[in-house]
Parts: C-alpha cells; structure tokens; sequence
C-alpha cells in the first residue's frame, strides 16, 4: 500500500471542512494565526481519522505540543510508519 501525502490530506480536509484555501506556509504557523480555534482542530482530527483509517486516543494529542498542521503532520507520519 503506498503511504499518502499526509499534509495534502490535511489540506484537503481543511478545504472541505471549512472552505479554507492553505498555502505550504499555512502548515507552519499556529492554528489561531489561520483563523483555527479548538472546534476547528477536532474536525480536523475526525476528518484525518476517516480519511486515513486511523484512531486517535483522547490523551494522545497535545494541542500545545501539536499546535499547527505541520506538526500534526509529522506525528502522523511516524504513526503511519
């Protein structure tokens, strides 16, 4: 099975979740500096889940550890590993 491109799913969840266009910039900086609150970040979070068949445990992301797309990014690729 070939790995997907983790931060174009996300790009393309936060598209069609909230119609937000993101630039490869957009991945770095904090949620609240692209207009995200934490309703925002768990809709991602569900979205990632269904789009990538995966489960995330309540505890498992810190929203201060994990506080832009790009780090959400990451995390999932070493999940994904």
């Amino acid at each position: 099975m070939l790995k997907p491109d983790v931060r174009l799913v996300l790009v393309k969840i936060v598209k069609e979740s909230f119609g937000y266009t993101l630039t490869e910039s957009d991945l770095h900086k904090d949620f609240y500096e692209i207009g995200m609150d934490s309703f925002h970040v768990i809709k991602i979070i569900v979205g990632i889940e269904r789009e990538l068949k995966i489960e995330f445990e309540d505890d498992e992301l810190d929203f201060y550890k994990y506080n832009n797309l790009e780090k959400i990014a990451e995390y999932i690729e070493k999940r994904l590993t």
